[in-house]
């Protein structure tokens, strides 16, 4: 975009902040990966996975 005054500015789109935490990020990507409906075993290694974020 070019001002009135001929200074170019340029304009970026930001996508929303992420409030999760490090360690939910990981536990919902992994949930992700397995199809969204893990099983009791799938969730202790998903937890055990991601506990150290």
């Amino acid at each position: 975009m070019i001002l009135p005054d001929n200074r170019i500015v340029i304009v970026v789109d930001q996508r929303p902040k992420d409030a999760r935490t490090p360690r939910e990020r990981c536990v919902d990507d992994e949930i992700a990966a397995l199809g969204g409906a893990p099983s009791a075993l799938a969730m202790g290694t998903i937890d055990l996975k991601c506990s150290q974020r």
